[in-house]
């Protein structure tokens, strides 16, 4: 978790006053979260429908509002790993949409900007208000990298369990194989990396690798 410290102490009135605050002007800001253009490029941007802008209000809004309510109160209380809130499910729709960190990060900042200019609060609050989502871009920063890892691992191993795979070079020498090429062709790893792939492929498949080679040079798809 990242090792953010605060040192501020807020008394009983201050945590009842900021928290009517944010609870009280939730669909203010909301509202004029969507009202931003930066909004409407990002929906554009990755074809977010109707829908699915549901799912933006759920985990950029209101998780996010949860989290900072929860941890507004206690120093270093948000360290703990079970205040990562961002699920395996909203990173597989990202991933599935392609969106990229950076315009995710892009909201986070958006609606912290629109939480203080609407609630209007003292530099005190102003400061642990920045602290919080400092933290949380960390956390969406960290899940999204090592999410979008495990997500291209688990796709990688049904690929190599239910595929012949063999990666070849413009030359045509073999940089890759999986087991199951292994498998099929009788050879082992050692014995096929750096081979010309014609040296144990069939005529047929030597003339459409031939093919490939060619169209791959030309920059053409295959």
């Amino acid at each position: 978790p990242p090792s953010f410290s605060n040192d501020l102490n807020f008394s009983e009135i201050e945590k009842s006053d900021i928290k009517s605050k944010i609870n009280l002007n939730k669909n203010k800001i909301i509202e004029k979260w969507l009202s931003y253009n930066e909004i409407d490029i990002f929906i554009n941007k990755f074809n977010i429908t109707k829908d699915e802008k549901k799912i933006y209000i759920k985990y950029f809004w209101e998780k996010i509002i949860d989290f900072l309510l929860e941890n507004f109160w206690e120093n270093n209380h948000w360290l703990d790993e079970k205040y990562v809130f961002l699920t395996t499910k909203f990173f597989d729709y990202i991933k599935w949409k392609d969106i990229w960190i950076d315009d995710l990060l892009k909201i986070i900042i958006i609606i912290k900007n629109i939480a203080i200019k609407t609630i209007k609060c003292n530099y005190k609050i102003l400061s642990e208000i920045n602290l919080i989502f400092d933290i949380i871009g960390v956390i969406l920063s960290k899940d999204y990298n090592s999410t979008i890892i495990k997500l291209l691992n688990e796709y990688k191993n049904a690929i190599d369990k239910s595929n012949i795979i063999a990666k070849i070079n413009i030359w045509g020498l073999v940089t890759y194989v999986n087991d199951e090429f292994c498998i099929l062709s009788w050879f082992n790893k050692e014995e096929l990396m750096w081979k010309n792939y014609a040296e144990f492929s069939y005529t047929d498949t030597q003339k459409t690798i031939k093919e490939l080679l060619n169209k791959i040079k030309n920059k053409e798809v295959w």
